[in-house]
């Protein structure tokens, strides 16, 4: 089944066919979601069973390198986007994480300096958003 995903999100990310593919881009606690067609996604985290959202305060390439990698897209990276090119997150969704800064050589966002869970002050219209190049070598499986 992992397989089936991992491939799935391959083609999912490199095809013009599928717009969105949310639940083929989940990698434990984080996945893209809002993707277009271009890969370029919204970036969510999960927290108690509950998936939230990512402040793009201070976002550079460095979290975005360490969002892509950490959902299995490696190294690859097109840039850090504002969230509102495609969707912010609902106003139900939590913001779990504010003040993400990431050095790029973290395995995932948790291991990155950031406020404390829940603590931020952010709106979705400031969720992160990333482009990840799964197309160039950095797809796993």
């Amino acid at each position: 089944m992992y397989i089936f995903i991992q491939m799935y999100m391959y083609t999912c990310i490199c095809s013009a066919i599928y717009a969105d593919c949310v639940e083929d881009r989940t990698a434990g606690t984080i996945r893209l979601v809002a993707c277009r067609k271009d890969g370029c996604c919204r970036v969510e985290v999960k927290y108690n069973g509950t998936w939230g959202t990512v402040c793009d305060d201070g976002a550079d390439a460095s979290e975005a390198k360490v969002a892509c990698k950490q959902v299995g897209c490696g190294n690859s990276l097109a840039s850090v986007l504002s969230v509102q090119s495609f969707g912010g997150g609902s106003e139900s969704e939590p913001i779990w994480l504010d003040d993400v800064i990431c050095s790029g050589s973290e395995d995932t966002l948790d291991d990155c300096t950031h406020e404390k869970l829940g603590t931020h002050n952010c709106v979705h219209n400031e969720d992160l958003g990333v482009c990840c190049n799964c197309c160039n070598g950095g797809a796993t499986g």
